[in-house]
């Protein structure tokens, strides 16, 4: 026995010495996660209401989600399709460039036309001016590519591929997009009695190109004379860009009057019947503008606008303003101003429970029903009942349920249990199945109970500070289930070394738990890691768990 003892230490202290492979700055191991810290790492099952256990700790964008489904409001395929786009083609292999799609057909557009140097790279990314702020932002955005792809062909059916007017207004367009990275480059001017369309898109090249170098008061001037100017190509679209020129100076020079400027600017564009062209535009721009002037304000437009199904590319829009502007904001957002944000707040950062349960037992919505489980670590009891009366199939079931077996159990362990077990024997997601198992797992009534229930299949691996599915981590996706820490916690301080040598022949874990798989450079679970090394090397262990 003594002979043994002394091998089994020896083994412990190789493997210890001998860690698989990490980073130098660690070990930043992947762990098996056996529930979701941000959200689901396959985001379309959830967007489509498949919800699990929805935790306080997710992004509010799930959040969101989540109190739509809760709320008896399904996302609509238009918006599920807007928050989960299908995967596309590689941009690469689309335009043969390494670009975003609207700057790739821009190239090959301007590419095709004869006589002109060919350009293959195009950078959007300008570094920001001054001492401070963000080192780099997009100065030139999609939509500046396809408007210029757009007036090029329009140019060349008027002009002819091959003439020089084609050839200098891409030379023209060239120069302004070389503002899109760095320096100051500004179109030439046009010598008298040149092409008369051709001088007005000169205009408007010379005001753009000073949009993207950053003298906004100038493009300002330069867009508003091309607006008053009715003989213009572009005096439409003109008045639309000295709002824009108005914001730009606001936010990347903290010109707060700008701002205001801009949002006059938007509404004279949407109150002026000529303007229906870029109206839609103006109109998305001035929400922007609103958030910036009233973040609180327009969390609580947004809120409104979210708990009810939208167009697809709004819902998506509104979704990513309304996290944004709460992230902006130094503090919570006032309470009583919207639905939605009360709702997360609730849930998220649980307070006062009573409030959660006024406001459940106010609207019987399963979402508050959801929120005031959470805030209590012993819930009334008409909450728990209504928590037993939601179907498996209703979006909050897991959630709920989840959560009331905590106050359940301190009540009566004997109807937690009976409880859990009908919660188990339903059809659930894996992450609220491995929550059930907790929950059955310490309602364990002997020891062949606690290791039947102790097992869980990951959903997930963290690595540093990211959930990955768990299947790019191919070793971990065959090991099948695995202990998590609520039973290695009991292993390692609480069960004799009896008990390990049974677990490691018990035939209520599975074979991949029962033997011992401690080889070199098998991605480590660091939960498990103690047990399986115990389970495999005898290590002690001291308790009373018998």
């Amino acid at each position: 026995m003594k002979l043994l003892r002394t091998f089994l230490i020896a083994a412990a202290a190789v493997l210890l010495l001998a860690p698989p492979d990490s980073q130098s700055c660690g070990p930043f191991l992947p762990e098996a996660q056996f529930a979701f810290r941000l959200g689901p790492v396959d985001a379309l099952p959830y967007y489509q209401g498949t919800l699990g256990i929805v935790q306080p700790t997710y992004y509010r964008r799930n959040l969101i989600v989540a109190y739509r489904y809760f709320s008896g409001v399904p996302l609509t395929r238009e918006e599920i399709a807007a928050l989960a786009p299908a995967p596309q083609k590689a941009e690469a292999q689309q335009f043969g460039y390494e670009t975003s799609p609207a700057a790739g057909a821009w190239l090959v557009a301007r590419n095709g036309v004869p006589g002109v140097p060919r350009l293959d790279k195009l950078v959007t990314e300008r570094t920001l001016s001054g001492d401070g702020g963000y080192p780099n932002y997009q100065d030139c955005l999609d939509d500046a590519f396809t408007t210029a792809a757009f007036t090029l062909r329009q140019r060349i059916v008027k002009w002819g591929a091959g003439s020089p007017d084609v050839a200098e207004w891409v030379r023209g367009q060239d120069t302004v997009f070389q503002n899109c990275s760095e320096g100051v480059h500004r179109p030439a001017e046009l010598k008298p009695g040149a092409n008369a369309l051709l001088a007005a898109d000169r205009r408007y090249q010379i005001a753009a190109a000073e949009f993207y170098f950053e003298f906004y008061p100038e493009a300002e001037r330069d867009f508003k004379a091309i607006g008053d100017d009715a003989t213009s190509p572009w005096h439409y679209r003109a008045p639309y860009l000295v709002a824009r020129a108005l914001i730009r100076e606001s936010t990347l020079n903290g010109n707060a009057q700008a701002m205001q400027k801009a949002e006059k600017q938007l509404r004279a564009i949407l109150n002026d019947a000529t303007r229906k062209a870029v109206q839609p535009s103006a109109s998305a721009l001035l929400d922007f503008v609103h958030g910036r002037l009233n973040p609180e304000g327009r969390i609580a437009e947004l809120g409104a606008a979210l708990v009810k199904p939208r167009k697809g590319a709004r819902f998506d829009r509104d979704v990513t303003d309304f996290t944004f502007l709460w992230d902006k904001l130094e503090h919570s957002p006032a309470s009583g101003r919207s639905e939605l944000a009360d709702w997360i707040m609730a849930f998220q950062k649980p307070g006062d429970s009573s409030c959660a349960v006024a406001r459940w037992r106010e609207t019987k919505n399963p979402a508050w029903l959801v929120a005031a489980l959470q805030a209590s670590s012993s819930a009334p009891a008409d909450s728990i009942e209504a928590a037993r009366a939601l179907k498996p199939d209703q979006p909050a079931y897991a959630t709920a349920v989840s959560l009331a077996l905590d106050s359940e159990t301190s009540r009566s362990a004997d109807a937690a249990r009976e409880w859990v077990d009908r919660a188990l024997a339903t059809h659930q997601p894996a992450d609220a199945n491995n929550a059930f198992l907790t929950h059955r797992q310490w309602l364990a009534l002997d020891w062949n109970e606690f290791l039947h229930y102790a097992p869980r299949e990951p959903v997930a691996v963290s690595s540093d500070q990211a959930d990955e599915p768990v299947g790019d981590y191919k070793e971990m996706a065959a090991a099948g289930p695995q202990f998590a820490a609520d039973s290695a916690v009991p292993f390692n301080y609480k069960v004799p070394l009896a008990r390990w040598v049974d677990a490691a022949r018990n035939p209520f874990l599975p074979r991949n738990l029962q033997q011992c798989q401690c080889r070199h450079k098998i991605p480590a679970v660091l939960p498990t890691l103690p047990i399986r090394a115990a389970a495999c090397l005898g290590g002690d262990a001291v308790g009373t768990l018998q």
